[in-house]
């Protein structure tokens, strides 16, 4: 058999079968992304940007986005159809369950089915948590943190929901225990700041991400860099919702891109390098692998930002070499990265703003680029979004802080403001005000040579695959066992099966 193998392997051409880990950019990967149709979401004159997306796992067709409507508030959007249309309403207007908002929303989706929310009041500019057990259609109040906060950012899953904010120059948290679909308990009393994060810097701009035995982590960097230098800092609360206290702070790596950084795409609002979280906790190969995106720049003040990617196997005490996802070979921005992991896969996904195709680095399109091998391969980039967007002279707010994505059983959906009507239906036409939109993302997993001509599925790769199997990669773990062989003879039957489902 390794024979055969050998000799197969030796057909194909081209490819990088033996990644090194540790290097300097994104290795060729396996499998190919296929980017579906653009959906308006919110389809309204004015400005809205900001969102958050999320997918229930116990229906993967139910999704729900949140954005900010900068006219006051923010709007919500439920699809029952996979993300195909979208009923949108105010949410949190002050008469539905929830205090009257400001926006900076959050949203995730736990096993059970809950829907968790984040967001400001308007009242004291406090965080409050709602809770949804119908997919998004209607919420109740969870808990109101009735202090100066900003930024906040839900995550919930292992039996428990974690609310992360700054206030006090620093990052505070506060989580509750969930043990069914609207059973979840009374949230913890708001922690101290989180130790160093207001110790000579302020630390904001945060993420945190839950682990495989309920462990609690966040990223954050410091307010007060400007436009950089500055570093990202991390901290583990090694006992989750346990009597035990946060963990000290630690510097993951350096970034030039500071807390404001201006650049030619983001003239008035600026951006941060937008650290953000993931934690496989599948029970799968890579169970445990902290996940960590940022933005950096290539010399501070030169506009050349590249979205970076490390991972930790030790709860954050040691973490990988830095990773560039972005595979264009100009000197371009490429800003405000958001990275999921399918909970049901391990595979992540990331996407970004980029702006790789505009001489003048001014004009911005969503990419993105996914893993299926715990970061150690990347497959090639994809744009995502069907137009281009300028936020030069626009609103003061431009595209926002951030962005949001969510990936469920190789599906991912990434949301963002975009105003290059490229669906026609945008009340305030090409280049006006900023409307949020979505599109599903596949990974076709059986297109093992990443090939796009017509069929995209043939013979190459079945090689392609077999040579996989041979270089130990872990692509050709279809059917994600962990039981030594792991590779054998049920993962070339997966697949045969996933062959012949196509992609789609």
């Amino acid at each position: 058999m390794t024979n055969v193998l050998r000799s197969v392997a030796g057909t194909v051409r081209g490819r990088n079968l033996a990644p090194v880990a540790g290097a300097l950019s994104a290795s060729a990967a396996w499998a190919q992304l296929s980017g579906g149709a653009n959906v308006n979401i919110s389809r309204q004159s004015g400005e809205q940007s900001e969102g958050a997306i999320a997918i229930n796992p116990t229906n993967p067709q139910n999704l729900f986005a949140l954005y900010n409507d900068l006219s006051g508030g923010m709007r919500g959007a439920v699809s029952f159809n996979g993300g195909a249309t979208w009923t949108t309403r105010a949410v949190g207007p002050g008469s539905d369950g929830l205090s009257a908002s400001i926006g900076d929303p959050s949203v995730c989706f736990d096993n059970f089915g809950n829907l968790f929310l984040g967001h400001l009041t308007s009242s004291g500019i406090g965080t409050q948590v709602g809770l949804s057990t119908n997919g998004g259609v209607s919420f109740s109040t969870l808990t109101t943190i009735a202090l100066s906060t900003d930024q906040p950012t839900v995550t919930a899953g292992v039996g428990a929901v974690w609310v992360t904010m700054n206030n006090s120059s620093g990052q505070r948290l506060s989580g509750a225990a969930v043990t069914g679909l609207g059973a979840a308990g009374a949230f913890s009393a708001l922690s101290a700041v989180a130790p160093g994060s207001n110790s000579g810097i302020s630390g904001s701009f945060g993420g945190i991400c839950i682990g495989p035995s309920g462990q609690g982590a966040i990223v954050y960097q410091n307010a007060n860099s400007g436009q950089g230098p500055d570093s990202i800092y991390f901290n583990l609360d090694a006992d989750g919702l346990g009597a035990g206290a946060m963990g000290p702070r630690s510097t993951i790596t350096a970034t030039n891109v500071g807390g404001f950084d201006f650049l030619p795409a983001q003239p008035s609002r600026s951006i941060d390098a937008e650290a953000g979280l993931a934690w496989d906790r599948t029970g799968g190969l890579r169970n445990g692998r902290m996940y960590l995106v940022y933005t950096d720049e290539t010399v501070n003040e030169n506009n050349d930002m590249d979205i970076m990617f490390r991972y930790s196997d030790t709860n954050g005490t040691s973490w990988s070499a830095p990773v560039r996802l972005n595979d264009d070979a100009t000197t371009r921005s490429q800003f405000l990265p958001r990275i999921s992991i399918d909970p049901a896969s391990g595979h992540l996904a990331v996407a970004w703003y980029d702006c790789r195709n505009d001489p003048a680095n001014t004009l911005a399109q969503i990419w993105g680029t996914a893993s299926m091998d715990g970061g150690a391969t990347w497959i090639r980039n994809v744009r995502i979004s069907a137009g281009t967007s300028s936020a030069v002279g626009g609103n003061s707010f431009d595209y926002g802080d951030y962005t949001g994505l969510a990936m469920y059983n190789d599906v991912f959906y990434p949301i963002w403001a975009d105003n290059s009507n490229a669906t026609g239906d945008n009340p305030n036409g090409a280049g006006g005000a900023m409307d949020v939109y979505t599109a599903r993302v596949a990974l076709c997993y059986p297109n093992c040579d990443n090939s796009t001509a017509a069929p995209v599925l043939n013979v190459n790769d079945f090689v392609c695959f077999l040579s996989a199997m041979l270089f130990g990669n872990g692509y050709a773990n279809c059917d994600g066992s962990t039981t030594p062989p792991v590779l054998n003879v049920s993962d070339f039957n997966c697949f045969l099966n996933r062959f012949a489902q196509g992609c789609s």
